[in-house]
């Protein structure tokens, strides 16, 4: 896992003004993708406690499993959003599964920064391959550097302000009838089907109306008898 490069000024100790930072991101929970359908995530940094700070970092984020080794997808564009600034072009590289070398100096506005109103920090845009499995991304392990204080001129530096890893990630399907991902459609499916529906995992939501009822066993037999393509 990268580390995050860091500006920051000596001094201060980071408990002593009780400031602690999580990565958040808007991934809905459960989320399902076809073949070719792309999300697009936004990663942010919120700050809690303390005064507001006036930060300056970099982020990194990776995607840490594959759980059936499939073609499940990729990384297909990015942008370093408004709030951050001074960030050289040639230090955000992809390998078409993981961002790596995110480097920005914040300095556009200032906090507080909390879960209200974070730090903005990248967009990227990921779209489905034709395999099946879990995608699950995590953040790089990191610490801040910060300076806090009532406004700019005022602010006071502290070091390694820590912040929170975060995962999140989503559930592709190649077709919506072979539950269990085996490359066949059999009995064994309609098992998968009825366990995934009493877990309410969303890919028993056949019908994607966020409900989980008995039109959705009537969706999967629809699609089932349709078949893969």
């Amino acid at each position: 896992m990268n580390c995050m490069v860091l500006i920051a000024v000596t001094g201060i100790g980071a408990s002593a003004w009780g400031q602690s930072g999580e990565w958040i991101h808007d991934v809905p929970d459960g989320t399902v993708l076809g073949p070719g359908e792309s999300i697009v995530v936004t990663l942010s940094v919120a700050f809690e406690g303390g005064g507001a700070p006036f930060a300056a970092f970099g982020a990194s984020v990776h995607d840490t499993l594959n759980t059936l080794g499939a073609d499940l997808g990729g990384i297909d564009g990015w942008t370093v959003l408004s709030d951050l600034d001074e960030l050289p072009g040639d230090m955000t590289t992809t390998d078409g599964d993981s961002l790596f070398g995110t480097y920005a100096v914040q300095i556009n506005v200032f906090g507080p920064f909390n879960s209200d109103n974070p730090i903005d920090v990248i967009e990227f845009t990921w779209t489905a391959g034709e395999g099946s499995g879990e995608v699950a991304f995590e953040t790089a392990d990191s610490f801040l550097g910060l300076y806090v204080g009532e406004d700019k001129e005022s602010a006071r530096g502290i070091n390694d302000v820590p912040t929170e890893e975060t995962s999140f990630g989503w559930i592709v399907v190649s077709c919506a009838a072979d539950v269990n991902g085996d490359g066949l459609l059999n009995v064994l499916d309609f098992i998968a089907f009825q366990q995934a529906f009493l877990s309410q995992n969303p890919i028993a939501d056949c019908d994607g109306n966020g409900a989980f009822n008995a039109l959705d066993f009537v969706c999967f037999q629809g699609v089932f008898v349709a078949g893969c393509p």
